[in-house]
């Protein structure tokens, strides 16, 4: 059986979310509607993947966006340079670089909010459909001792020790987060 994941998220400006998306991400525009039952929308990912996004905008009776900030899409990019590119991308495009409410995405990975307050983070790591392969790229100013990590994790039972940035490492996703 073959399954597709469609991702459908409210947006304030159509456009502006299909620009800042298939800019930042490296998407395609997939399709799209006007009017269908007061709804215009349009779906976004790459041609032939697994699962894609509709973001509609209702024009007879407005839904506001409501993001948290645990609401997440992470995509995960092995590779440094093309994570930095991805990274560069993702602020012309014109998402902010926030904080990430949990530690855990800031070892090796950048977060960026869209206007609507949705997150997308940018991973330095390989999935590998159960854990990730990660590839810790140095952060300016961050803390790089196995004691500053362990103390800024938020799972105490995570006693893992911290790489340097020219070693990678292999880590399950242990923190429950969707990813």
């Amino acid at each position: 059986m073959h399954t597709h994941l469609r991702i459908a998220r409210p947006v304030s400006d159509l456009a502006r979310s299909v620009a800042q998306y298939t800019q930042g991400l490296g998407i395609v525009q997939l399709g799209s509607f006007k009017d269908h039952a007061g709804f215009d929308g349009a779906m976004l990912g790459s041609p032939g993947a697994g699962f894609h996004w509709e973001f509609t905008h209702c024009t007879s009776h407005p839904v506001a966006p409501a993001p948290t900030p645990k609401d997440l899409l992470v995509f995960y990019v092995p590779e440094q340079e093309a994570w930095q590119a991805r990274c560069d991308a993702m602020l012309t495009a014109g998402f902010a670089e926030v904080q990430s409410l949990n530690p855990y995405w800031a070892q090796s990975g950048r977060s960026f909010e869209d206007p609507d307050g949705y997150r997308v983070v940018i991973q330095c790591a390989a999935w590998d459909g159960g854990s990730a392969t990660q590839r810790v790229p140095p952060l300016a100013g961050a803390a790089t001792t196995s004691s500053a990590r362990k103390a800024a994790s938020p799972n105490p039972a995570d006693t893992h020790s911290a790489p340097t940035p020219s070693r990678s490492r292999h880590r399950p996703n242990s923190h429950g987060d969707a990813a």
